[in-house]
C-alpha cells in the first residue's frame, strides 16, 4: 500500500478550503494518506467522517504562525523527514509555493496571483509575492504532475514554462466540475436578491459591487445585495446592502439558495469557484466579461464590459428585467457539466496510476 502525504496548510482563503475539502473528499480509501491542513478546519463538521477511516490521517497546522515565514519550513522538515525515511511514496503540494525536496511530488496549481504582477500591492506582500514565485518556478521544474483546472491558468503557466524553458510534459488540464449542492430552507433579504460571496480583497472589488447596486436599486427598490464582508464601508450604510460577514459554508448554500443572481467583481480568478456554485444552484450571473468567466459560462452570464459603475448597474437592471432569458441560460449552461467526470476523482485517479 502506497502512503500519500498532502500539504495543504496554506489554503486558508473560502475558494481554496472547498478546493481542498473536494480533493479530501474524493481520496481513495484503498491509501494511506496524511493531509496537513490549516486550523480553521479543525472542527470542521464536513471532515469529521473522513477522520474516522482508518487510513486517513490528519494534522491541523494554524497559518498564523506557520505562513509566509514559518511555513516553508515545515514544508521542508516534514517532506525531507519524511521522505529521507521512505514514510511516503508521493507528496502532493495543495499550498502552490510550498517548498519540497522530494523528488516524487505533484503540485495542485489554483493561485492565479502568483503568476502576475500586481503594482497595487504593498513593499510586503510585493516581497512575500516575489518569494512565493521563486519557490513556484522550482516546483513547477521538479514536479511530476502540475495540475490545473482552467485553459486560461493553462495560456498563463504556459507562458512561464516558455519564458523559463521548463519542460511542460507535467503540465496537466483537469476538467471542471460542479461543487456538491446543498439545500436549506432559505428567506431573502430583498425581493430581486443578489449574492456576492467575497474576501475583501483589492482584486475583488466589493465597494464597485457595493456601489453599483446602491445605483442600480435607486432605479429599482426591490434589487438588493447580501455581500460576506463586515460593515467596513460605513459610509456606503445603504439598506438595500446586506453585510454579513464571514460565514460558513452551509450559510453560502443558504444565501445562494435565497438569491436570484450572483453579482461577481473580481478582476482576477483562477477557478471562479462562486460562478460553479451559481451554476449548481440554477441562478445568473452578472459578471465582467473575463476569461476567467467566459471559459465557464460562455455567452450564459449577463456581462458587463468594464469595472465602471454605471455599466454594472445596467448589467444588473438587464440581468432583473430579462430574467427569465438569464435563467433559462444558466439552465442549459448547467446540463452541459453535468455529464463531465468529477475533477478530484480523475486527479485521484491519474495519481495512483502513476505511483
Amino acid at each position: 500500500m502506497h502512503t500519500i502525504l498532502v500539504q495543504g496548510s496554506s489554503c486558508i482563503s473560502l475558494g481554496s478550503i472547498e478546493i481542498l475539502k473536494q480533493f479530501i473528499s474524493y481520496c481513495p480509501r484503498n491509501q494511506k494518506i496524511i493531509f496537513i491542513c490549516p486550523y480553521i478546519l479543525k472542527n470542521d463538521s464536513y471532515l469529521n467522517k473522513y477522520k474516522s477511516y482508518y487510513n486517513l490521517k490528519f494534522f491541523f497546522i494554524p497559518h498564523s504562525i506557520f505562513g509566509i515565514v514559518l511555513g516553508p519550513f515545515v514544508d521542508i522538515i516534514s517532506t525531507t523527514i519524511f521522505t529521507k525515511f521512505k514514510l511516503i511514496d508521493h507528496y502532493i503540494n495543495f499550498s502552490n509555493y510550498g517548498l519540497c525536496f522530494s523528488s516524487k511530488f505533484s503540485l495542485f496549481f489554483h493561485n492565479s496571483h502568483l503568476i502576475n504582477e500586481n503594482n497595487t500591492l504593498k513593499k510586503r506582500s510585493k516581497f512575500k509575492l516575489i518569494f512565493k514565485k521563486i519557490i513556484l518556478i522550482d516546483n513547477l521544474k521538479r514536479a511530476k504532475n502540475v495540475y490545473i483546472q482552467t485553459n486560461h491558468m493553462l495560456k498563463e503557466l504556459s507562458w512561464i514554462y516558455k519564458n523559463k524553458k521548463i519542460d511542460k510534459s507535467n503540465l496537466k488540464l483537469l476538467p471542471i466540475s460542479l461543487p456538491k449542492k446543498i439545500i436549506y430552507r432559505s428567506k431573502s433579504n430583498f425581493e430581486f436578491q443578489l449574492f456576492y460571496p467575497c474576501l475583501d480583497l483589492p482584486h475583488k472589488r466589493c465597494e464597485l459591487a457595493i456601489k453599483s447596486t446602491i445605483n442600480a436599486s435607486e432605479l429599482n427598490n426591490k434589487i438588493g445585495l447580501v455581500i460576506t464582508i463586515p460593515k467596513k464601508y460605513k459610509y456606503l450604510k445603504n439598506k438595500q446592502i446586506y453585510f454579513c460577514g464571514t460565514i460558513s459554508k452551509k450559510n453560502v448554500h443558504f444565501f445562494y439558495n435565497s438569491s436570484k443572481a450572483l453579482l461577481i467583481t473580481s478582476d482576477k480568478e483562477s477557478l471562479g469557484l462562486p460562478i460553479l456554485e451559481a451554476l449548481t444552484f440554477s441562478i445568473p450571473v452578472i459578471a465582467p466579461r473575463l476569461p476567467y468567466v467566459e471559459e465557464i459560462l460562455g455567452d450564459a452570464a449577463c456581462y458587463f464590459n468594464s469595472f465602471d459603475e454605471n455599466d454594472i448597474k445596467n448589467a444588473i437592471i438587464d440581468c432583473h428585467e430579462r430574467y427569465d432569458q438569464w435563467l433559462s441560460k444558466i439552465v442549459k449552461r448547467k446540463k452541459l457539466y453535468e455529464t463531465l467526470p468529477n475533477t478530484m476523482k480523475l486527479c485521484w485517479d491519474n495519481l495512483i496510476s502513476n505511483l
